[in-house]
């Protein structure tokens, strides 16, 4: 049988570069490569070893994490290989044609699962999954080192504030307005995003203010997760979920059904996240990824939460990840 290479037509949104990922097979093996930082993952198309994971799912996914009371947000395109018990092995960003995946799989006996933006919930639970051994290929190089890069954006900054004080003293808003619309239309240009502080002059002073605020947080234990990244706090009494200043969801706490009463931060393998649960035991979202057991700790004293914090086991694991209503893959 002739091998087929297979690489994806566009990125992984609309403003994405084309990743530098493909995927071939060899004998009983299917391989993912990502050529941006020359790595291969072999995987084989059966279980030849007991415990060794093995692909027999494509998963062709497109999802929204959408804010709080807002539409779908831009859609992410993708493709995850599965293994028998539908945990993910390799998630390769990116938008694959799905007429090219299914001949593609169609000789090796793969079977080819779509989850589309109407399903985004699938989608997201489903690429939270996650199997021991998880790699995400991402095809795009590791960005050069940035020494230069912070001096010469905080100096645009500041010239760029400076700009929009004079413009708008002398009466000349709409100029800055004009200025600040071209220098979006040469950001997305010449790709040199760094430089949006120029045009955004306000980021330069608040953004250093926002991350040492959440980070006092953090150690304050009214916030949980990375700084400006995804993490969840509570407002209102509500426990939310948030990545950087938005809101993706949020559960009231208490022991009503659908609402938050208790945490479990696991382990099973190599794999670590968070998952929220509801009163009557059923798990509301899955969180993957490190997460600080003394943030954590500190964080569910403060709000009420039940916490446990323990290894689970493959069934027990498979179970949760399957049930689960929501994720932040």
């Amino acid at each position: 049988m002739e091998s087929i290479e297979l690489r994806p037509r566009q990125g992984a949104t609309a403003a994405a570069r084309l990743p530098a990922t493909a995927l071939s097979w060899d004998g009983e093996s299917l391989i993912a490569t990502d050529h941006a930082v020359d790595l291969s993952v072999r995987l084989p198309l059966a279980v030849i070893e007991p415990g060794r994971p093995a692909c027999s799912t494509l998963l062709l996914y497109s999802y929204a994490q959408p804010r709080l009371g807002a539409e779908d947000g831009e859609p992410i395109f993708g493709l995850a290989l599965l293994t028998p018990d539908r945990l993910v092995l390799a998630d390769l960003p990116g938008r694959w044609d799905g007429e090219e995946v299914r001949r593609f799989a169609a000789p090796l006996g793969l079977s080819v699962f779509e989850a589309g933006a109407t399903h985004s919930t699938q989608a997201r639970t489903a690429l939270a999954a996650r199997a021991p051994g998880w790699i995400r290929l991402a095809g795009m190089p590791a960005p050069p080192p940035a020494r230069w890069r912070r001096p010469v954006a905080v100096g645009a900054g500041v010239l760029g504030l400076a700009a929009m004080v004079y413009l708008i003293s002398i009466g000349a808003g709409y100029a800055w307005r004009a200025f600040s619309s071209v220098g979006r239309v040469l950001i997305d240009v010449i790709e040199a995003k760094w430089l949006v502080v120029m045009f955004s002059p306000v980021l330069v002073v608040l953004s250093p203010v926002r991350k040492r605020l959440l980070r006092r947080r953090l150690g304050s234990g009214s916030v949980i997760g990375s700084v400006g990244g995804l993490h969840l706090d509570v407002s209102s009494g509500a426990l939310r979920v948030r990545r950087g200043m938005g809101t993706l969801r949020e559960y009231r706490i208490g022991q009503e059904p659908g609402q938050a009463a208790w945490l479990l931060l696991y382990r099973h393998a190599d794999l670590a996240g968070l998952f929220v649960f509801g009163a009557a035991g059923a798990p509301l979202e899955h969180l993957p990824g490190p997460w600080s057991p003394e943030h954590v700790n500190r964080f569910a004293s403060q709000h009420g939460l039940g916490l446990q914090v323990r290894q689970v086991d493959k069934d027990e694991y498979a179970a949760l990840v399957g049930s689960v209503r929501e994720a932040c893959p």
